[in-house]
């Protein structure tokens, strides 16, 4: 018999968009599935669908909670799952009719404890796959350690969807609560409980942008999450594969000029001075290893530098 895979897909105020996904995971070849329709305290009809394809097909459960965010939705669906395996879809999403008997032998096939595939991301008009990697063409497999150096280089994608896990190398980790960025806060360490990651070159899972969806949103507190994370992965690599510190650390100094040039530019600064000091050091104290990184262009290194020591000059040169 088929592996029991637990599909958990956290849903809240998205009533147009559920039919569209509920409908695309339960068409799904590999038919021996667990799919956890987590109703995240949705205020429209979501529920009442929810509930109605519950009615139709056996293999759904559904939860009614009160709002706690995605991560939370996510952790909702765990506790209660029973497969060997996971899988999230976000509720406005919608996943290819293979994707989970494709990411399923590829996973048994190769004894890995994850598989992946790529996204396309459609937008109002026009779709384009999101991420190109130097191995698109053919099947690959990284090692724990492979798979998080691609990720800090961000050549791997960190979304938590268009992947199968081993229910194992979760183990104790949960989405934190409360935050965004909650796939890579969580990835890399799904990865270092991998002892292989695989993964294939098929288009299979399709992400629809909307204006109002939590990342499309426009810059707000919640975006300096990223930087608590990306220091908290810092401690982690520090401790448990030290010989990738230099890319650890290249990740948050990109993360922290992407926010300093934000703030910056937006003439927003003031709103966040602690956090703004924040980044201005983060980067001033990297300056010799941002200098040494031969991974990055001469220009590149420049404008590090330029923005971490002079960024109101910055924002001056480019308003010209």
């Amino acid at each position: 018999m088929e592996d029991l895979i637990s599909v958990i897909v956290p849903i809240y105020n998205i009533e147009p968009y559920v039919n569209r996904c509920v409908e695309s995971v339960v068409k799904q070849t590999y038919s021996n599935l667990e799919i956890i329709l987590v109703d995240d305290g949705s205020e429209d009809n979501s529920p009442s669908i929810c509930d109605k394809w519950k009615e139709k097909d056996s293999r759904i459960v559904v939860i009614h909670k009160a709002n706690g965010g995605l991560s939370d939705a996510r952790n909702a669906g765990m506790k209660i799952s029973h497969g060997k395996f996971y899988s999230f879809v976000d509720g406005d999403d919608e996943i290819s009719p293979n994707m989970l008997e494709r990411l399923y032998k590829a996973l048994r096939n190769t004894d890995s404890d994850v598989s992946m595939c790529r996204m396309e991301k459609i937008e109002a008009c026009k779709s384009y796959v999101t991420r190109k990697y130097k191995f698109d063409c053919k099947q690959k497999i990284l090692s724990s350690k492979e798979a998080i150096q691609l990720l800090l280089k961000d050549e791997l994608d960190c979304s938590a969807c268009l992947k199968l896990y081993s229910a194992n190398v979760f183990g104790k980790i949960e989405f934190p609560f409360g935050k965004t960025n909650e796939d890579f806060a969580v990835m890399y360490k799904v990865f270092a409980n991998a002892s292989k990651i695989v993964y294939i070159p098929d288009i299979l899972y399709h992400y629809y942008f909307r204006e109002n969806s939590i990342t499309s949103t426009k810059f707000n507190r919640s975006q300096f999450d990223k930087i608590d994370n990306c220091l908290e992965m810092i401690a982690f690599v520090e401790k448990e594969m030290p010989d990738i510190i230099p890319e650890a650390k290249s990740y948050l100094y990109r993360q922290s000029m992407y926010l300093l040039k934000t703030i910056c530019l937006l003439g927003i600064k003031h709103e966040y001075p602690g956090r703004y000091m924040q980044l201005v050091n983060i980067l001033r104290k990297g300056s010799l290893n941002i200098i040494q990184y031969k991974w990055l262009s001469v220009k590149e290194r420049g404008m590090y530098l330029f923005i971490a020591w002079m960024p109101d000059l910055y924002v001056k040169w480019k308003e010209k």
